[in-house]
């Protein structure tokens, strides 16, 4: 059975022709603009088939938008983030005590650090930073089980993510179930700054909320800041300084709201693809989406 494939913008984007995209997202140049303003990664389609997933993707990057093209079941392996109760660093290895036990990070460890920050409710007026999604699009099938086989779509066309940085191949009853088995850990939606630490592990990626309640910073040592928004701020520019890790910053200062993908909404196209999809907070999947996206990249 064909599997839902999901179309995803890449922010920022390159010289976007909006006029050349309307007719995929079948409104006017003027609408797509405020699409592609809108800085954080968000569903723009789900095609049943790939060769209509790879027909549009193509087209856009064209257009001189970036999108990336991922299967949906790629989206549903990846980990649910658990919170993060206490941080510590020793100058070379950085733990992180969570709800799921200790997570250990050392320099040279793939990592993609996602920081993000609610926007502030009196500044939700503005739409510039606010996702718009009315396209039409045909409708999603039923999901298979398969591997993590995304293409990145770029200037160059689409291609395959490399062998290297496959996801752990799970079946969807198996994450279905250990999702499940993690409901109890996850965090909520975040009402400030945070940052979702994905890290590759022997047991395949793990991940990690630090926000700026209810975590105790003082095992930082000399990196540690006066105030929890310091720490925050301090623990990603080490992450992206001394770990090398991939820092993601669009989630700062945005806000999503329910969309409508091909007449669906959004949570409903979600839910086709896995149960525990359905229920993730916006920020929760836009963090999800900032992973797959950066970690795709070439550079």
């Amino acid at each position: 059975m064909a599997e839902c494939q999901l179309i995803v913008s890449n922010p920022p984007h390159r010289s976007p022709d909006p006029n050349a995209a309307a007719p995929y997202f079948n409104c006017t140049a003027a609408e797509v603009r405020m699409k592609l303003n809108f800085p954080a990664p968000e569903v723009w389609f789900a095609e049943s088939e790939e060769d209509a997933a790879r027909e549009k993707a193509t087209a856009l990057v064209r257009a001189g938008i970036d999108v990336a093209w991922i299967p949906g079941s790629v989206l549903a392996q990846v980990p649910p983030a658990v919170t993060v109760t206490a941080v510590a660093f020793d100058g070379h290895i950085m733990n992180l005590i969570t709800a799921a036990g200790p997570l250990e990070v050392g320099p040279g460890d793939r990592m993609v650090a996602v920081f993000g920050e609610p926007q502030r409710q009196e500044a939700r007026l503005s739409s510039e930073r606010r996702s718009v999604l009315t396209q039409h699009v045909p409708g999603v099938g039923p999901v298979r089980s398969m591997p993590f086989a995304s293409g990145i779509v770029g200037a160059a066309g689409i291609a395959g993510y490399a062998a290297a940085n496959k996801l752990d191949k799970v079946g969807q009853e198996a994450r279905d179930a250990a999702a499940k088995r993690v409901s109890d850990s996850r965090v909520a939606e975040p009402g400030s700054q945070f940052v979702d630490l994905y890290t590759y592990t022997a047991d395949g990626w793990k991940a990690a909320r630090i926000t700026q309640t209810d975590v105790d910073f003082s095992g930082l040592g000399a990196v540690k800041q006066p105030t929890a928004r310091a720490n925050i701020r301090a623990i990603l520019e080490l992450l992206r300084e001394d770990f090398t890790a991939r820092v993601d910053e669009r989630l700062n200062h945005v806000t999503y709201r329910s969309s409508v993908v091909g007449g669906v909404a959004l949570h409903q196209v979600l839910r086709s693809i896995s149960a525990h999809l359905a229920d993730l907070p916006p920020m929760d999947l836009g963090s999800r989406l900032a992973f797959l996206t950066t970690k795709g990249r070439k550079s």
